[in-house]
């Protein structure tokens, strides 16, 4: 569901830039950013994927990564869960879907504030690992 909602807001919110998960003529498709790819990751993906976003998955080991590599044959952008990659994704992305979860444990915070701040106007934050606290650090949601 999380690339539907992130559709559904992207439309809504980016007025003055047009942005689609899908693309059209004359518009890129928006950048997917999915972090972790456990089964809602990679359910993300699939979904993204299908939809014709450009998806990037950042994931902590690189066996999921591999079989990424291995399924989407070179379409899906991965790499190692570092703080260098995320910073470097999270400002380009137009969507970030937050799919981090630790059995019996609290989500780490993988994006701080300050790197919500320099994300780029419009852009959607989907964060599904939130029963457990969320990958995302203090930010506001917004509905109207």
């Amino acid at each position: 569901m999380a690339p539907f909602i992130a559709a559904f807001y992207l439309q809504k919110y980016t007025a003055e830039k047009a942005c689609f998960l899908t693309g059209t003529e004359g518009v890129s498709p928006a950048q997917v950013l999915i972090l972790g790819a456990g089964m809602v990751g990679m359910s993300a993906l699939k979904v993204a994927c299908g939809m014709g976003a450009q998806v990037t998955v950042i994931n902590k080991g690189t066996e999921k990564l591999k079989q990424i590599d291995k399924l989407y044959q070179g379409k899906v952008k991965t790499l190692t869960s570092t703080k260098e990659n995320i910073e470097m994704e999270t400002v380009v992305a137009d969507v970030l879907i937050g799919a981090v979860y630790v059995t019996g444990a609290r989500t780490p915070k993988l994006i701080p504030k300050e790197l919500v701040s320099k994300m780029k106007k419009g852009a959607v934050i989907v964060d599904v690992s939130v029963d457990q606290g969320g990958c995302i650090s203090n930010y506001k949601a917004y509905d109207t």
